[in-house]
């Protein structure tokens, strides 16, 4: 008798990986430093252009400028993440290790009828 395959969705693993808590607490660490950091420039690109006159010059460059520091971030705090949740998944693939490897050292019972004469 075959060992029944043990196989896991790609979306519990994915949860497992990344639990709710630290997905949650990373998008809003990400939203607030890039939405901050995106919003700061462009007030202080509006009131650049008002007291130099360049409208909207300075503030699209100050807008686009900085995407690329609010990238970083994102990236830093993503990663930063990843490094968070771990030992998260490392506990539940031992545990599922673990679970696995006592399912097959039990012994495989053998459900077919016996027919005596």
């Amino acid at each position: 008798m075959q060992a029944k395959e043990h196989t896991e969705s790609t979306s519990k693993v994915i949860q497992k990986a990344f639990s709710p808590r630290i997905v949650g607490s990373m998008i809003l660490q990400v939203g607030l430093c890039v939405g901050g950091l995106i919003l700061g420039a462009v007030l202080l690109g509006k009131y650049v252009d008002a007291q130099m006159n360049t409208a909207p010059w300075i503030t699209v460059a100050l807008a686009v400028a900085s995407t690329i520091p609010a990238c970083y971030f994102a990236y830093k705090l993503g990663m930063r993440a990843v490094e968070n949740s771990q030992p998260e998944f490392s506990k539940w693939t031992e545990e599922r290790a673990r679970a696995l490897a006592d399912e097959k050292s039990k012994p495989v019972e053998d459900h077919r009828e016996q027919t005596y004469s």
